[in-house]
C-alpha cells in the first residue's frame, strides 16, 4: 500500500515545489469514494457447547484465507477555514474469502486434519460509520494537497452468504472500529476536487454464534476473532457547497 501512495505522489510534475495555497473560506462539503479493499488472513478460534458430543472432533482453530474484494463510502463534513475538518462518515467494506483451512481436528475420511474448503463466494461484509479529524494542510506539491485523517465509531460485521463456518446462530456482531487515512487531492473545479487515498480500518475483537452455553437459540458453537484489520486504497469526488 505505501508503494500506491508513493506512486501518487509522484503523478506531481518534477518541476513541481512546495508552495502555500488553497480556499480559507469555512463551508460544508459532501464526499463518495469506491475503491478495493485487502484484508490479511483471518484466525478463528472456536469454543462448543460441552453437551454435544461429537463422533470425530471438529476443528477448534480455522485459518480463513481472503482475496481482495471492493470497497465504496460516503461522507459529509465541515471545512473550519484552515487546515482542519470534522466529519461523518459511512463505509461498505467487503472482505473476500478464498478458501477456509482447518487447523486442527479430524476428518476420518483422510486420516487427518480436515481439507481445506474452497469458497466460490461469501467472505465478510463490515458496515462502518465514523467520526473523523482531517488535517488538511494548505501546502501544496504543485496541484497536489495532501492530507490525513483520524477516526473513530462502530462497525457491523456480517457473514455473508456463500459459506459458513458452522454456526447454528447469529451471525453477526458489532465492535468499536478505528480508522487511519492518508492521501492527495487535486482539485478539478473551484468547489469540486479529486483525491486518491490510503486506509486502514481496524475492528475490536468479535463473536459469532452463541454468548453462552446452553444457547437460548440452540447455537452449539461460538466463534471468535481478534478483531479485522483492512487496508483499502480509493478514488474519491468531494464537492464543497
Amino acid at each position: 500500500m505505501r508503494n500506491i501512495f508513493i506512486l501518487g505522489l509522484a503523478m506531481a510534475p518534477a518541476v513541481a515545489f512546495a508552495q502555500t495555497g488553497g480556499d480559507d473560506t469555512p463551508g460544508v462539503y459532501a464526499r463518495v469514494s469506491g475503491g478495493v479493499s485487502f484484508t490479511p488472513n483471518i484466525d478463528v478460534s472456536r469454543t462448543f457447547d460441552p453437551t454435544v458430543v461429537f463422533l470425530n472432533p471438529p476443528p477448534s482453530s480455522l485459518e480463513i484465507e481472503t482475496n481482495p474484494d471492493w470497497s465504496v463510502g460516503v461522507a459529509a463534513g465541515y471545512d473550519f477555514g484552515g487546515p482542519f475538518r470534522a466529519e461523518v462518515e459511512y463505509r461498505y467494506i467487503r472482505a473476500g474469502v478464498e478458501q477456509v483451512a482447518a487447523l486442527d481436528g479430524f476428518d476420518p475420511a483422510i486420516g487427518g486434519v480436515p481439507a481445506p474448503l474452497p469458497v466460490d463466494e461469501g467472505g465478510f461484509g463490515v458496515n462502518a460509520v465514523l467520526a473523523n479529524a482531517v488535517f488538511a494542510p494548505r501546502t501544496k506539491i504543485g496541484p497536489f494537497q495532501p492530507f490525513a485523517s483520524a477516526g473513530a465509531g462502530a462497525a457491523r460485521v456480517a457473514e455473508r452468504g456463500g459459506f459458513t463456518f458452522g454456526l447454528l446462530g447469529d451471525r453477526t456482531d458489532w465492535a468499536p472500529a478505528f480508522q487511519g487515512r492518508v492521501g492527495i487531492a487535486a482539485p478539478v473545479s473551484d468547489s469540486a476536487r479529486v483525491s486518491l487515498d490510503y486506509s486502514y480500518l481496524r475492528t475490536l475483537d468479535l463473536q459469532f454464534g452463541a454468548d453462552g452455553f446452553p444457547d437460548p437459540g440452540g447455537a452449539a458453537v461460538r466463534e471468535e476473532v481478534d478483531g479485522l484489520g483492512i487496508s483499502t486504497v480509493s478514488l474519491s469526488f468531494e464537492k464543497r457547497f
